[in-house]
């Protein structure tokens, strides 16, 4: 857990950090101390209210305990500051949960939206998990033509992998 001893040691040179108790939040949930994880989430949103990644973090946190109703809750509390990332969060959640047709909905919305907002490589971050959830639920048509969406916003290396092993399948 040495990043953990680095997020707190750089703490202590800059208490009011955001960016430095998001780190800490994200690195004690990925090495599975959730209950840390809500707290420094809850801290970065005490310095940052508007902050999107501090909500990001506490829904992360608090799926890890699986207290998904919270998770929904700042997901939810995101779609005020980032629309955008509030729709990825509650497709993953809805996904998590094995509500596919719930993801599939929130997923094809939230891309029509960032296509709306040009946000191009948003939508196609949301077409390809939506290729995904059609692949998950047998649908390799709609898995195809959501990939082909993908594509049509972004070429990027990642969208291109990703659309890749879609097509793979």
């Amino acid at each position: 857990h040495e990043a953990d001893e680095e997020m707190e040691l750089a703490l202590t040179v800059l208490p009011k950090s955001v960016r430095q108790r998001l780190n800490l939040a994200v690195y004690a949930s990925y090495n599975g101390d959730f209950a840390r994880g809500e707290r420094e989430a809850q801290e970065v949103q005490k310095l940052d209210p508007a902050f999107p990644k501090g909500l990001i973090a506490l829904a992360f946190a608090r799926q890890g305990q699986g207290r998904l109703p919270e998770a929904a809750a700042a997901y939810e509390k995101l779609e005020s500051i980032s629309p955008s990332d509030a729709a990825s969060g509650l497709a993953d959640l809805a996904l998590f949960e094995g509500r596919f047709s719930e993801a599939v909905r929130i997923l094809e919305d939230g891309a029509a939206a960032d296509v709306r907002s040009k946000n191009s490589d948003r939508a196609a971050d949301k077409f390809v998990a939506l290729a995904y959830t059609r692949l998950m639920s047998g649908q390799k048509g709609l898995a195809v033509r959501a990939a082909e969406s993908a594509l049509g916003n972004s070429k990027s290396v990642k969208t291109r992998f990703l659309v890749g092993r879609i097509f793979a399948l």
